[in-house]
């Protein structure tokens, strides 16, 4: 593989997901089933910068419980490593008052770093993880860019229901129903729409 591949590659793993190692195992599935993401697509009428968001959803939903679990396990424990090595490194360079001369770097900066830094460490983690939390938080960009092309609420939840029903997710493989429907709007689509709402205004 060459610079120029490689690079591509990367970039396709970053879109996935922002840390790398959980971005090539998805990444993987999806170039292996790429043409069972790209007939849900056409099925669909979606535009294939949905390719990924929705791949993604069919690697996740065929993962058993337990590896969904520890995938997002994974993930906040990376999260809070990040911050912290950080954290280490904005302190030693606090405290060295000749190498902030030199890089001519605000100890206040600093400080508002640290403060984040610390803010976002203190976040509440789960005690117990939930098999679909990870699934949620990937649906949240595929609900969003539903939304912004114009499909309505009914539309997006019954897209999203009849991929659960063709893997055959838990028990959306039986007959549709108003209950499972629901489950779907108040589980994963409402609180995607809403969050985006909360930060765009819109």
């Amino acid at each position: 593989m060459d610079n120029q591949d490689q690079e591509f590659l990367d970039k396709i793993i970053n879109l996935i997901d922002p840390d790398p190692e959980v971005g090539l195992y998805i990444a993987q599935y999806i170039l292996t089933n790429s043409d069972k993401v790209k007939a849900f697509l056409e099925k669909h009428d979606l535009d294939e910068a949905l390719f990924f968001p929705i791949g993604t959803i069919f690697y996740l939903i065929n993962l058993p419980d337990d590896s969904r679990k520890e995938t997002q396990r994974f993930k906040d424990n990376k999260f809070q490593t990040k911050y912290m090595k950080q954290n280490i490194t904005l302190m030693q360079l606090n405290a060295d008052d000749e190498l902030k001369k030199l890089l001519n770097i605000d100890e206040a900066m600093i400080e508002r770093l640290i403060s984040r830094n610390q803010e976002l460490l203190d976040l509440p983690k789960p005690i117990r993880y939930n098999d679909k939390s990870i699934i949620k938080e990937k649906l949240e960009n595929v609900f969003y860019y539903l939304q912004k092309t114009g499909k309505g609420q009914t539309e997006q939840i019954n897209i999203i229901l009849d991929l659960f029903k063709q893997e055959g997710f838990e028990d959306y493989s039986e007959d549709e129903s108003p209950e499972r429907f629901d489950r779907i709007r108040k589980g994963y689509q409402e609180p995607a729409i809403n969050k985006f709402r909360k930060i765009y205004g819109k």
